[in-house]
């Protein structure tokens, strides 16, 4: 398989360093109109749905502050904001199934910028599976879980993470040529946001950097009925934080 350069991931947020090389794979667009520039809390229904991990409602969005921190420390140094956001759902098909798909993007507020990746999601018994993803250069279809729901303690699964980035010029999607390896450490471990303290189910896995003889850690926390509160990056094995991004706005139905 030929290497990908230039990588996006839907942890996107948590990459800063690999922004600026995407802005051929971003356009500037202005915040869509019915979302409020500025909102101040969580606007939840009465009673969650917490029959799904991430409710794909269309509409939904969710908004974060990525925090940087100094190499070698837990001192915090740059601020980030972004948005995830559900912009529309439709039908899919893979291997013979029908499947209701919610299609995602991000979108960048410091820089005013959104990318053209977006991300398909589907909820099923299993919990959130990712079900490809579309840009104006590219389309690929699948089917896999990323995050198990109901899960487990305990319980580990994998799978080849889809990626999207630019290959001989031209942006395209492939599957890494590494396994992801999940597990779920926690049903009820406390994450402190702006907005509150959540209960959460923590999901745990390492990814591996090109050239670098090291991985990346990462703790991702989601409330049932919520969706994704925030996560943590490390170098595996640190007691350091590379980025840590929370939730302090969000629009969920």
């Amino acid at each position: 398989m030929h290497r990908i350069n230039f990588l996006i991931r839907n942890l996107a947020p948590a990459f800063p360093l690999l922004f600026l090389p995407l802005f051929a794979a971003c356009k500037k667009m202005p915040v869509q109109p019915d979302v409020p520039e500025k909102p101040l809390a969580l606007d939840l229904p009465e009673e969650l749905n917490t029959d799904v991990l991430v409710p794909l409602t269309v509409g939904n969005w969710w908004r974060y502050e990525t925090t940087t921190y100094r190499l070698g420390s837990n001192e915090p140094g740059r601020k980030d904001s972004s948005m995830w956001r559900i912009h529309a759902d439709t039908l899919l098909t893979y291997e013979g199934q029908s499947f209701t798909a919610a299609i995602s993007g991000w979108y960048y507020e410091k820089e005013d910028i959104v990318h053209d990746t977006r991300w398909l999601y589907i909820n099923d018994s299993a919990g959130l599976n990712i079900g490809g993803g579309i840009t104006s250069h590219d389309t690929m279809i699948t089917k896999y879980i990323e995050r198990k729901y109901p899960v487990n303690v305990g319980d580990a699964w994998e799978f080849q993470e889809l990626l999207y980035g630019i290959f001989q010029g031209q942006g395209k999607f492939a599957f890494s040529e590494y396994t992801v390896h999940v597990s779920c450490l926690a049903t009820d471990q406390p994450f402190e946001t702006s907005v509150g303290v959540f209960q959460c189910h923590v999901y745990h896995f390492k990814i591996p950097i090109e050239d670098v003889y090291t991985k990346r850690e990462y703790f991702v926390y989601y409330v049932p009925g919520i969706g994704r509160v925030g996560w943590e990056e490390r170098n595996e094995g640190s007691e350091w934080l590379r980025h840590r991004t929370a939730l302090y706005a969000c629009r969920v139905r």
